[in-house]
């Protein structure tokens, strides 16, 4: 008798549980949600108060918040944009990897770097805010301990 009540259960709620919409987005999805978020920075404008110095400090906002919200998973797809992130874009996305504590963007972010000194953006209005942002995540990330294995 119980056999066949557990059976009959199963038979009435499997079509159920199959008609239930993916619920876990597809590689592909996550890496379109990705991109959006990414692109939502480059419409953010770098202000904030300036103490004297030709530096602007720049704090968290609605989109910087939705970017990290994602956590680690999207580190991979801000690196990537930096390879053709204007000036603008690329302050929001270091300020982004500086707040995900992204270790493994520590090699682009130097590129960088030696980017903007370069005359990366030289046709570009800027001033010297993405260079403090890379100074600041370089010194957090050295000052990181290192991952045990049981972190990973």
């Amino acid at each position: 008798m119980r056999l066949t009540t557990s059976i009959i259960i199963v038979i009435l709620c499997a079509p159920a549980a199959c008609n239930k919409p993916n619920t876990v987005p597809s590689k592909l999805e996550q890496e379109r949600n990705f991109m959006k978020l990414i692109e939502a920075l480059r419409d953010v404008p770098v202000k904030g108060p300036s103490f004297g110095a030709p530096v602007r400090s720049v704090s968290a906002n609605s989109a910087t918040q939705a970017v990290v919200r994602e956590g680690p998973a999207i580190v991979p797809a801000l690196i990537a944009a930096l390879d053709h992130s204007s000036w603008n874009h690329s302050v929001w996305i270091v300020f982004c990897l500086r707040e995900l504590r992204a270790r493994d963007a520590k090699a682009r972010i130097i590129r960088l770097k030696d980017e903007e000194w370069s005359a990366r953006f030289a046709s570009e209005p800027h001033d010297l805010t993405l260079d403090m942002l890379i100074e600041t995540y370089l010194r957090i990330i050295s000052e990181q301990p290192l991952p045990t294995d049981g972190e990973k």
